[in-house]
């Protein structure tokens, strides 16, 4: 899933590849740059660290890690552990998406119009411009329709959000197709939904045996629109697959509940804590 190969790089170009890293971004950990092969850079350049207990995933304390947070600003690396968390996370992202030559990534702080807080990050300059792009970590049900409806009124026209959560990739795009077929978020023209981990030193995205659990997930306003309301045309047929369940998904009640992928028959699960989720 990486989009950067640096394994025929030298030491120096590999430092230069960091650099480049942390000059739009503000913090990886260590398992990411053993991941990505830029632990050795690291530590040529010496940059500043520190140790932290965090939870990956809010409302399970079984997530809980010591992570060591990397940057290049002593300053950031005292800010609060959501923030240390969020920044590696968009990390990630930015590190397995390609841009091209006219993407434009911008880490984004404080709030917007009405006090809402702004998306994590922007993409400008591709296409459904601008992007916004939202780390995850455990927001309860509510938070998430919020920030959906905060992200579509301040005008963005495609949303990535990240989840570290990841039985949760298919039913955050579920939960944008309602609210499409509701009438709302009409500003918002496409999703992608993917899982992130921002933790571990070996690849978080293969598939693992009796564990097939989706690695990313997308929709297009117009598609799931033409699908509710049956303006379906012979060549509208990139929805119609059938999604694997695993025999995890069955025992944890994650399964697909409909033979239409659209066709309104999942919920939200009752047994999901959605209560204690992720502060704004």
């Amino acid at each position: 899933m990486l989009n950067r190969d640096v394994e025929a790089l030298s030491v120096q170009e590999r430092s230069d590849v960091l650099l480049d890293l942390l000059k739009v971004n503000r913090m990886v950990t260590s398992g990411q740059l053993e991941r990505w092969g830029l632990a050795e850079a690291a530590g040529r350049l010496g940059l500043p660290s520190r140790l932290q207990s965090v939870r990956t995933q809010v409302t399970q304390p079984s997530s809980l890690r010591n992570l060591r947070f990397v940057g290049t600003d002593e300053r950031l690396l005292r800010r609060p552990e959501r923030e240390l968390k969020h920044w590696a996370a968009l990390s990630e992202v930015w590190w397995t998406m390609w841009l091209g030559k006219h993407g434009v990534w911008e880490v984004l702080d404080g709030r917007g119009r009405e006090g809402r807080r702004m998306p994590d990050a922007r993409v400008s300059g591709l296409w459904w411009e601008p992007w916004a792009i939202e780390i995850d970590c455990g927001y309860d049900k509510p938070q998430i329709q919020r920030k959906l409806l905060g992200i579509a009124e301040a005008g963005y026209r495609r949303v990535v959000w990240a989840t570290t959560v990841h039985d949760r990739v298919r039913r955050v795009g579920w939960l944008i197709d309602d609210l499409w077929r509701d009438g709302k978020l009409t500003g918002l023209e496409e999703y992608e939904i993917r899982f992130c981990n921002f933790w571990i030193s070996q690849d978080p995205y293969q598939n693992r045996p009796r564990c097939y659990k989706r690695n990313d997930f997308f929709g297009q306003r117009q598609v799931i629109l033409e699908l509710a309301y049956g303006d379906v045309g012979e060549d509208d047929g990139g929805w119609q697959e059938e999604d694997e369940v695993s025999e995890d998904d069955l025992q944890d009640g994650h399964a697909w509940e409909g033979e239409d992928a659209y066709e309104d028959k999942r919920v939200w699960q009752d047994h999901e804590d959605w209560s204690d989720g992720e502060l704004e």
